[in-house]
């Protein structure tokens, strides 16, 4: 079983029978649970107290996973552990061994540089406006490009696309599927237009977008999908070559975009985006950014009064978004005496800033 919120994984220990332990990827994927019949007690039925404290959401863990970039099983045969974001999910050690690959994952962490990475994207019809996060990255990677900050400055700027946690993400899905529109109510009024273009992206991206399929721009491959979008949604995995986002080297991506993917003569608009749970990425290597004795002597370079360090509160932000999903996961809690519905917005959502020190 998977679930999102609590069954006493720590303190209290859940009901004799079931273990529970938070997911050792990230705690945004939920909570994995075994149950052994034998054990549990008299009487005790969990699919009654599941049913009684969450909302029957089939696929829902499906749609989070994907929201939060994450592949898994099959959608990874072959792939080296870098390019599955394995380094970043505590599944791989640089201090143990021996295991099957340990040669090769440790050359690539020690030598050499991640080309690929499996990164979450949102897929639009090219007639959609982007969102301002993604004009607002694609502005700053043309002031890196055009050379226009100090090195002080590049040190402070935020990531090279923007980065959300699964809630902030599935803001942007509910928004491009028109989700929140009834599609009978508008009929005659002046959102059917937008549900009909929401439909037709979504029925075109199911017949194009399955496992395999290669994204496009202007011929060159730039991203290979590994997880087809949940029906109703926009949002899949795909091992992306890191440059083709700018992500790495000095290339610049194109937030207007016109990609086809697989066989489909539709063109579509992606939009990359960095999980919550990705750590700083260098430049240069694709890998975790480890900061120097020198870097974190240039984080202390003042303020301007008046003026707020966007990266500043950024990193707050999530720190304060992470502590409420632990929380979440954490308290209230079910138990075989008492099954209580959870609070969903105790998950909080994330705030993205951008750009060099704004004004309060």
């Amino acid at each position: 079983h998977v679930i999102f919120g609590s069954l006493n994984a720590e303190d209290p220990p859940p009901p004799q029978g079931l273990v529970a332990r938070m997911d050792p990827r990230h705690p945004t994927l939920g909570m994995r649970i075994l149950e052994n019949k034998e054990e549990t007690s008299p009487g005790f039925q969990f699919d009654k107290v599941m049913r009684d404290a969450y909302e029957d959401m089939t696929g829902n863990y499906e749609f989070v996973r994907r929201l939060s970039g994450v592949a898994e099983g099959a959608e990874i045969a072959g792939l080296v552990a870098a390019q599955a974001n394995q380094d970043f999910m505590n599944a791989v050690s640089f201090h143990k061994g021996c295991y099957l690959g340990q040669e090769l994952t440790a050359r690539v962490q020690h030598t050499g540089a991640v080309r690929k990475r499996i990164v979450p994207l949102l897929v639009l019809d090219k007639e959609y406006d982007t969102p301002h996060h993604w004009r607002m990255v694609a502005d700053l990677q043309r002031g890196r490009h055009m050379g226009r900050f100090t090195e002080k400055e590049l040190k402070k700027l935020p990531p090279r696309q923007p980065r959300f946690s699964p809630p902030a993400a599935s803001h942007f899905v509910m928004l491009s599927s028109a989700a929140m529109i009834d599609p009978e109510a508008s009929k005659g009024t002046s959102s059917e237009p937008l549900v009909k273009m929401a439909s037709e992206l979504m029925e075109n991206l199911q017949d194009a977008a399955i496992p395999g399929a290669k994204i496009t721009d202007d011929g060159a491959t730039v991203a290979k999908i590994l997880t087809a979008p949940m029906p109703g949604t926009n949002v899949v995995t795909a091992l992306v070559k890191m440059d083709s986002m700018a992500l790495m080297g000095k290339n610049m991506w194109n937030h207007h975009n016109k990609v086809r993917i697989g066989e489909s003569d539709k063109v579509f608009r992606y939009l990359p985006y960095i999980p919550l749970w990705w750590p700083a990425l260098d430049p240069e290597t694709g890998k975790k950014l480890e900061k120097s004795e020198e870097d974190e002597d240039d984080e202390q370079w003042e303020v301007p009064e008046g003026f707020y360090d966007p990266s500043e509160r950024m990193k707050q932000e999530t720190e304060e978004e992470m502590q409420k999903v632990q929380n979440f996961t954490k308290d209230g809690g079910v138990t075989n005496q008492n099954a209580e519905s959870i609070d969903r917005d105790q998950a909080g959502k994330s705030n993205i800033w951008y750009g060099p020190p704004m004004r309060e």
